[in-house]
């Protein structure tokens, strides 16, 4: 249970950022009403033709997202028996610890990887789904196995939560502007050593100041390092950044060696950040830019090609060439508190079905849980004529252990790292600020 103080504390600084057309709705509960709909061929048991109500909870995103998140009107044309509730704990809504004073029934919840530690802090709220596996006969095996995995590993070998779909990091790029300059397009598996030459390349000013790279968002880049290093110990919950040599290489690699330099501290100086996305689709004055995989299903300016894109391979590090950076699933699991559990089981069986699982791109943007409708990324996706494979082209990094506390530590990175870029805070000295902030609220939120 968290204590007192961390009531409140939630990861909804970034998580957000990873669930699929988030909102900024803080609307606290909705329900969809039944419909009737065709059948289909997913096998799902008997007590699909009871009358029940299943509650699906998230800390981190407004019903309405939610909704798109699990995708509701698949959910409603396939029991049409059920009627589905959903409450969001996001914003000033109220947290679980409230909704557990009033007996508020809650079946299933939704998170990414990063806020499960936020979840299973609040106390019994898991529940080890392994005998309604057998029950009925879902199999772990045909799911992403990095996201499985990882789940059984926190859940103590039992599985609290199947993973629903995922997303990582991949490299934009405008191919406009490497035709103006005549530089060679970015490849698929290229290392971050052969970007820094592409990036020092399509750095330059024809009386219009061009970027050669950028990160969309910071954080994305920590979350899903693809060194697999820790932001906190998840034992000592002290900031890892100095006390693991491999950030100051991480940092150097992606960052300095790739974007320092006197047009990008202008440009920090004049900002206070490094240039975004809505450089790279709106201004196009950025070159490269690294982002999720699912933006190719969210971002408007890139479905409608606003401006002439294309995608490959987040760059990799020399030592580690088929390693790419780690996935960021969002899971859904059963609740200990549920009251129908075999009807709620029919439900998680269904999503995890092809027949769900291929309408994932469509309404979450994300990457299917289910291998075999991972292609629909690519054959669904918003985004035609792409190099989507990208995606898929390196094996992802392991998923580093999360805890409550990364979101403190990825917001103090999210100020400091333009200010190395640009030349203003000393590397070693950053990191160590950061390190000393990251621990003093951390020991005033457990007081």
């Amino acid at each position: 249970m968290l204590p007192k103080n961390l009531a409140g504390l939630t990861v909804t600084a970034f998580v957000t950022m990873f669930l699929a057309a988030c909102s900024t709705q803080t609307a606290t509960t909705n329900t969809v009403s039944d419909s009737t709909g065709e059948s289909s061929q997913t096998s799902i048991s008997d007590t699909s033709n009871e009358n029940v109500t299943i509650t699906i909870w998230s800390g981190s995103t407004g019903v309405d997202a939610m909704k798109k998140m699990a995708g509701a009107d698949l959910l409603e044309k396939k029991f049409p028996n059920y009627t589905f509730n959903y409450i969001s704990s996001n914003g000033n809504a109220p947290k679980l610890p409230d909704l557990f004073a009033v007996n508020t029934p809650i079946d299933l919840y939704l998170s990414s990887v990063g806020g499960l530690a936020d979840v299973y802090d609040q106390g019994g709220f898991q529940y080890d789904m392994t005998d309604l596996f057998k029950k009925h006969n879902l199999d772990l095996s045909s799911l992403n196995q990095v996201s499985v995995q990882y789940m059984k590993s926190i859940s103590k070998g039992g599985m609290w939560a199947l993973p629903l779909y995922t997303d990582t990091l991949v490299l934009y790029y405008n191919k406009v502007l490497f035709d103006k300059f005549g530089v060679a397009y970015p490849k698929d598996g290229m290392t971050w050593e052969a970007l820094r030459e592409l990036a020092q390349k399509m750095t330059r000013n024809d009386g219009s100041q061009y970027y050669g790279l950028t990160a969309e968002w910071i954080p994305h880049t920590f979350l899903m390092n693809q060194l697999s290093l820790l932001l906190i110990d998840p034992k000592t919950n002290k900031s890892m950044l100095t006390s693991d040599p491999k950030w100051t290489e991480f940092i150097q690699t992606v960052y300095l060696n790739n974007m320092s330099g006197p047009e990008m501290k202008d440009n920090v100086n004049n900002k206070s950040s490094l240039p975004n996305r809505t450089d790279f689709v709106k201004s196009q004055n950025v070159a490269m830019m690294t982002g999720l995989a699912s933006y190719t299903n969210q971002i408007p300016e890139l479905q409608q090609n606003m401006v002439d894109w294309d995608v490959v391979s987040l760059p990799t590090f020399k030592e580690n060439p088929s390693v790419g950076p780690q996935e960021y699933p969002v899971y859904i699991g059963m609740t200990s508190i549920s009251q129908h559990k075999d009807a709620v089981m029919n439900v998680l069986k269904y999503m995890e079905s092809k027949e769900y699982q291929d309408n994932v791109p469509l309404y979450a943007g994300g990457i299917p849980a289910l291998d075999a409708s991972k292609g629909s990324f690519i054959t669904s996706s918003k985004s035609k004529g792409k190099n989507l494979n990208a995606v898929f082209y390196n094996k992802p990094a392991t998923t580093s252990p999360k805890t409550i506390y990364d979101s403190i530590s990825v917001n103090a990175l999210n100020k400091v790292i333009p200010q190395i870029v640009a030349g203003n805070m000393d590397l070693n000295t950053a990191l160590r600020s950061v390190d000393e902030e990251v621990d003093k609220k951390i020991m005033e939120l457990k007081r």
